[in-house]
């Protein structure tokens, strides 16, 4: 009877030391870098939220002034108000930010430059994903808002950065799933109206895109800023996959999702990182000595991790080609001259 109860035990405590051991695993390691940011002013889009909160959260530890850009004012402020400490508090405000709408990208960064002067790191933290295929100004959704948003925004601020300036755009490796074939199809100019995406819509895949769009723009403005001597580097994070809110949300429509998410539980914990060890490449990356960070690099598991050739400069051309025709297709920006400027190395 002891003897059965003992091996029961065993077997248990087995058990749980296997489990600490694959979910630490599975949660990736945590940045060993600490910086002060005191006199640091971050952008973060994004920022009330999931992973983009914890990484205010930290941010706000090291002494930052952390200002977040998001729609929702009010989960903004719900956001705000989990802060314990009045110090990091009054260092944390929220200013409202559609990636989809550039008269108020344009009002955002202006108000930016009232209240901060110049800033020291943008992370394009913000992403979406629409269950069903949708256009805004002519542009699908999930495209608009994980990355053209990004870019606009990235490029109205690009001439006000301090020294040794930041942008980090956050990512998912699943940009090495998109064959090139595909992604000569995505930017050719018979989809300039999104009729690939349209037709037998697939979110994910329109997500991935979107997303390997967000590894191009580092590699190309990274590769822009460089030639044109701006004291900017420009970096990809891939922060890992996330048990939290953001795919179930998409998701939970079917009696499948129920049942698959069901048994996927157990799994999610032992293999996919919580939100404050998703922020930690991000953190890696704001922390790094500035010399030391890879311009248009691509960072995970708060380490370097050479880009497989789909999201290299070359395809990069390609899809800021697109891009610059879809902005002068639908006039998102107006002709302004500090988003097209980026784009006169294509035609030159």
């Amino acid at each position: 009877m002891f003897f059965e109860i003992g091996v029961a035990l065993f077997v248990i405590f087995l058990l749980l030391v296997l489990f600490t051991y694959i979910s630490s695993w599975g949660n990736g390691p945590a940045t060993d870098l600490t910086h002060s940011m005191k006199d640091k002013i971050i952008v973060i889009t994004g920022g009330s939220r999931g992973i983009g909160l914890e990484t205010t959260k930290d941010l706000l530890r090291q002494g930052a002034t952390v200002i977040i850009g998001c729609r929702d004012k009010v989960q903004a402020n719900e956001a705000i108000n989990t802060i314990q400490n009045d110090s990091h508090k009054s260092r944390c405000s929220y200013m409202h930010l559609d990636l989809t709408d550039y008269e108020n990208i344009k009002s955002f960064v202006e108000e930016i430059k009232k209240n901060y002067g110049k800033i020291d790191i943008l992370i394009n933290n913000a992403g979406s994903c629409f269950r069903n295929f949708t256009l805004s100004d002519g542009i699908e959704l999930t495209y608009f808002t994980n990355h053209l948003g990004h870019l606009i925004l990235s490029c109205l601020l690009l001439d006000d950065f301090n020294p040794k300036g930041r942008i980090i755009n956050l990512v998912t490796t699943k940009y090495k799933r998109v064959w090139e074939s595909t992604l000569d199809k995505f930017t050719s100019n018979s989809n300039l109206d999104f009729s690939y995406n349209r037709k037998g819509y697939d979110w994910m895949k329109t997500y991935i895109l979107s997303k390997l769009a967000g590894v191009h723009l580092s590699q190309y403005l990274g590769d822009y800023c460089s030639n044109k001597k701006m004291d900017v580097k420009v970096v990809s994070v891939h922060p890992g996959f996330i048990n939290n809110h953001f795919f179930r949300d998409i998701e939970k429509h079917s009696i499948y999702w129920f049942i698959r998410d069901f048994f996927q539980t157990p799994y999610r914990w032992c293999m996919f990182k919580d939100n404050i060890m998703g922020a930690q490449t991000t953190l890696h990356c704001c922390y790094m000595e500035w010399e030391k960070l890879s311009n248009g690099g691509y960072y995970r598991d708060c380490h370097y991790e050479q880009l497989k050739p789909i999201g290299l400069l070359e395809n990069a051309q390609k899809l800021i080609a697109f891009d610059k025709a879809i902005i002068e297709k639908n006039n998102i920006v107006k002709g302004d001259k500090k988003v097209m400027q980026i784009f006169k190395k294509q035609i030159d």
